[in-house]
């Protein structure tokens, strides 16, 4: 399991680490009713990312409590990742622990951990009214590559 801790002592120990099976219905709870998900992950997908081959999610916790984590799928044939989910907890998202906000290092250790893997690019879809994540994703090197229309069927 990866950790990595950055510390800002008013408010608390920021963590970040792999998720743990024991952190999957608190993960499920906390992102299945954000609407910029476009639906959340069915439970027992959630509950399947700690032991998948593919799949990858980091969860941050303040004090032991979890403030947000991130989801991103890996195709080793492709080297291709895609970044399917970034929550921080509104009471959070502005909250900065030695000199970043949870975002960021969020999104900075999912990019380490899909470089770890070997991803040689990471894909991520927004809304384009969400000012701060695409903000924040440019600060980060990511590039706008065109104007998509993103379609789903449920199967």
């Amino acid at each position: 399991m990866t950790t990595n801790r950055i510390e800002k002592s008013n408010d608390g120990e920021l963590v970040i680490r792999d998720i743990s099976p024991s952190e999957t219905a608190e993960v499920y709870e906390m992102g299945k009713n954000e609407p910029y998900f476009c639906g959340f992950w069915d439970r027992e997908v959630i509950e399947a990312i700690p032991n998948s081959s593919d799949c990858y999610a980091l969860t941050a916790r303040v004090n032991d409590n979890l403030v947000g984590f991130a989801i991103t799928q890996y195709s080793p044939t492709l080297r291709k990742a895609t970044w399917e989910n970034l929550y921080v907890a509104p009471e959070h998202r502005k909250k900065i622990y030695d000199g970043t906000s949870v975002s960021r290092a969020l999104s900075e250790a999912i990019i380490k951990k899909m470089q770890s893997v070997g991803a040689t690019s990471i894909n991520s879809l927004t809304e384009q009214d969400n000012r701060p994540i695409n903000n924040l994703l440019g600060k980060l090197g990511f590039e706008e590559v065109g104007n998509f229309f993103w379609t789903r069927k449920e199967l």
